[in-house]
């Protein structure tokens, strides 16, 4: 059974309150992102990965395609020294690839352990991460994030917005 924060919800229902937004909200360590529906491509099973990942930049092959792979988890490897160290092995770990495109349109994709969770956010609980805190926790390509409230914890649950720029130029 698959343990999620989230209410699961079905791909069919396409009604969404228009005072929310509905994204795609995935764990890497110990922080939650999310990413607009509109922005992923796909959810693929992954593939392996080379294991000459640099800076947390790889390739993979999906399909008949090979894209750029961004492996989220050396991001906070180079900035936080309690990380454990990112060894080759744990790459098999990374079992799904969410599949997006960057501005010019060349793909590329996110490996995560655990498959998304499909999920509304209420815009009301979306706020801006003080400059400060991106830099010293080594998210300075997070601007919003989500505090949702949540019955089962005493705290509520921060999730880090990606690709939200154009989204939340109002904000």
């Amino acid at each position: 059974m698959l343990h999620t924060p989230f209410p699961l919800k079905r791909l069919s229902n396409t009604a969404i309150a228009p005072d929310s937004l509905r994204l795609i909200v995935f764990r890497i360590l110990d922080y939650f992102f999310a990413l607009p529906i509109e922005a992923v491509s796909n959810i693929v099973n992954c593939p392996p990965i080379d294991t000459t990942i640099q800076s947390g930049i790889g390739i993979v092959d999906v399909g008949g395609e090979t894209i750029t792979i961004v492996d989220l988890r050396h991001k906070f490897a180079d900035s936080l020294q309690a990380q454990p160290s990112l060894e080759t092995s744990n790459l098999s770990q990374l079992r799904f690839l969410i599949l997006m495109q960057t501005r010019t349109g060349e793909p590329f994709g996110i490996p995560v352990a655990k498959p998304p969770v499909l999920t509304d956010i209420p815009s009301n609980t979306i706020r801006p991460v003080p400059l400060s805190y991106r830099q010293v926790a080594g998210l300075s390509f997070v601007s919003h994030m989500a505090i949702v409230p949540e019955a089962q914890r005493e705290q509520p649950l921060k999730i880090f917005l990606l690709g939200m720029e154009g989204i939340l130029a109002n904000n």
